[in-house]
């Protein structure tokens, strides 16, 4: 619970809180002398309340109220006395005496009603009494009843029982226009029953006369109503608030006009959307690049083209581009893709964009185990400089904690003009991913007297599949992984030390980091020749902020380049062939090592158990599975030929290594079939 109270802000009163936690008991006696001045006194109660509270001394605490509290009645009746009162209520709710403190509500509220209301509420709340709140809501005059239960921006929804007297009150004919829109501005923007739209149909129905001055706060009313999609109050909405004012009262006009004219469409009138579209866009003191943004909604709830609206148009090409990029959202929200595509690719035209990058992976026979055997492979690698600019604010590298990025504070003597070089290759095992710093200084670095190059990396193994994104360095190599999806049947996150690690190597001319990533993890996404996996490298570097592929952000997938795989079938079988191998020790290994044989055999005799398990889900969906993978595992020999390997791999491999998630799916629809023959 809060228990944080105002203090003044004098002299006395901080030195009075710095000494509280040293000497608490003289101050509370100090609170509670008669002969102290009452406006010092004053500055130490508050603090001095909570602070006894704090450490659970309630009756002190009460008594120092209850002892300063008449004095302050004989001095000045009603000024301080309600907080006084209130204060003691949250002693009485501290020490969880509900009835103490609802005793002291009906003191204040024998001075201000409304105040003791309020104040019961607060306290029924805080002990979930649910039950006892309507008493103390059914106290509060109108005005203080709409405004106390009335949301912040309409985020939450008040009680039935205070929506129900809302629309009583909006209805009667003896309240105010201004009353009506107050109250249900406080207390029904969220409610969509019938008698909710009655209401809100009334309002519209005001005459404007009365209404010109009343705040009618449009710019957190439409928010839930649009994400919903509830277009048809959104309308509404803003009609209500020109009826209080219009937009003289707005401070994001043309904000609010474009979400009426969204909602318009929307809710199915195009024709008067498109004709509001053209009034605002002819507006005084418009915006130009607003004006457009109208031009193209009206365009295109009419259905005509978008192509050459901006033509005549005398905007910079960074003023177009915000046009362009406000339409296509537009198009979106109107559910129209077919111009949200053309304007996303008008809008990508604005930009000088390098062409995409690829980079060759070939094969090697001969198997990488570390930076060494790479160098003897280095000549014949393709290679690529991460030169291209990194296109967004570097503030993202402070906020963004994800990858624990940091910018290191600069040495003197970085190598400015240090650059990260990428090569890659993969062997039977593995994909293995270099990255190559030429550094004469490269041993300054490995003692720390130097900034090396921190890298950021994004890796997906093809197009719309799942991304790691990692971060590393060149002492420690990659120190984190961020996943952006659970294990799935057909995703594995990867784990460093778990089918992927990473290494680093310095000499006296350069560093290199080597990522590793084995193929098990991708078992199911094996490249074949000319197939390609998504990369890009991001280097925070002393000298600027590189990349390999040009990513204009961080996480920015749409400009990623590409690792194209260089393999011939044979090579490619010779992948499959350790992933046979390995996923076949893991299936068949028993014994001693219980983790691998929990995930393959015993999964199956503890579904065939009649105690603990499900003997007909066995039967059924698990006997003739095991039954069938068991035989292919027998065909696993030291020596297979290409055929056998390519077999086993495909009508295998799937249930060796994914058999957790084959189970649960086989799980899940056994259950959904039984369900559904129940008929529930």
């Amino acid at each position: 619970m809060n228990r944080a109270i105002s203090v003044s802000v004098s002299a006395f009163a901080l030195a009075a809180s710095a000494a509280f936690a040293g000497d608490l008991d003289f101050y509370a006696e100090e609170c509670a002398n008669p002969a102290l001045d009452v406006n010092k006194r004053v500055a130490l109660v508050d603090s001095c309340v909570a602070k006894l509270c704090d450490a659970e001394r309630y009756a002190e605490a009460e008594k120092l109220v209850l002892t300063y509290l008449p004095q302050q009645q004989a001095a000045t009746p009603t000024n301080r006395v309600p907080s006084l009162l209130n204060l003691l209520a949250s002693v009485y709710v501290w020490a969880d005496r509900m009835d103490d403190a609802l005793g002291v509500v009906k003191k204040i509220g024998a001075i201000d009603k409304d105040a003791g209301a309020k104040r019961g509420i607060e306290i029924v709340r805080s002990f979930d009494r649910a039950d006892l709140e309507r008493g103390f809501a059914d106290q509060l005059s109108d005005g203080a009843c709409f405004g106390f239960y009335g949301s912040v921006g309409g985020a939450v929804d008040p009680p039935d029982y205070m929506k129900a007297r809302a629309m009583k009150y909006i209805l009667d004919p003896k309240t105010s226009p201004s009353g009506k829109v107050y109250a249900y501005m406080e207390t029904l923007t969220l409610d969509n029953s019938p008698k909710s739209l009655q209401c809100l149909d009334a309002l519209l129905k005001l005459p404007t006369n009365g209404l010109e001055r009343t705040s009618f706060r449009w710019h957190t009313t439409y928010k839930p109503a649009f994400i919903k999609g509830d277009w048809k109050r959104v309308v509404a909405f803003y009609r209500l608030m020109e009826k209080c004012g219009g937009m003289a009262r707005s401070a994001a006009d043309v904000k609010n006009r474009r979400i009426y004219a969204l909602a318009l469409a929307n809710a199915g009138d195009k024709k008067a959307a498109a004709e509001a579209c053209e009034a605002f866009a002819k507006a005084e003191k418009i915006a130009e690049t607003d004006a457009w943004s109208f031009r193209y909604i009206a365009a295109m709830v009419r259905g005509e083209p978008v192509k050459d609206i901006l033509k005549d148009a005398k905007l910079d090409v960074k003023d177009r581009a915000l046009v362009l990029e406000a339409a296509g959202r537009n198009a979106q929200t109107l559910d129209l893709p077919a111009y949200a595509e053309e304007l996303a690719k008008e809008y990508a035209a604005c930009f000088t964009r390098p062409g995409e990058r690829s980079l060759k992976v070939s094969f090697s026979s001969e198997v990488i185990r570390s930076v060494a055997d790479w160098r003897a492979a280095y000549p014949k690698l393709e290679k690529a400089l991460c030169d291209r600019p990194f296109g967004a604010d570097v503030e993202a590298l402070v906020t963004d904690v994800n990858t624990q990025r940091t910018i290191a504070e600069k040495k003197e003597g970085d190598n400015l003009k240090a650059t990260v070089e990428v090569s890659a290759v993969c062997d039977r095992y593995a994909l293995h991913v270099f990255l190559r710093v030429a550094d004469k200084d490269a041993r300054k670095v490995e003692h720390g007297f130097q900034n090396g190059i921190r890298t950021e990396i994004y890796f997906a193994p093809g197009d719309n599949q799942p991304y790691q994104c990692m971060g590393a360095n060149p002492l420690e190599g990659v120190t984190f992984l961020m996943n952006t999806l659970y294990d799935s049947l057909h995703v594995k996150r990867l784990k460093i030390g778990d089918g992927f690690r990473s290494e680093v190597a310095f000499t006296d001319d350069d560093y290199v980091t080597h990522l590793v990533f084995d193929w098990k993890n991708f078992y199911d996404k094996l490249p074949k020749d000319g197939d390609h996996y998504r990369f890009d490298c991001l280097c925070w570097a002393p000298g600027g902020h590189k990349t390999w592929a040009g990513s204009r952000g961080i996480h920015h997938s749409s400009d990623w380049g590409r690792l194209v795989f260089s393999l011939t079938p044979a090579q490619l079988t010779e992948i499959k062939r350790e992933l046979v191998l390995s996923s076949y020790r893991d299936w068949a290994t028993v014994g001693t090592r219980g983790a691998r044989r929990m995930l393959t055999v015993n999964q199956f005799t503890k579904w065939a158990d009649p105690a603990v398990g499900d003997p007909a889900f066995f039967e059924k969906c698990l006997k003739d599975f095991k039954a069938e993978h068991e035989a292919l595992a027998k065909r696993v020999k030291p020596e297979m030929d290409d055929a056998t390997v390519n077999e086993i791999f495909d009508k295998a491999v799937p249930g060796w290594m994914g058999l957790r998630h084959v189970l649960d799916a086989k799980r899940k629809d056994f259950l959904g079939d039984e369900l559904i023959e129940k008929g529930e």
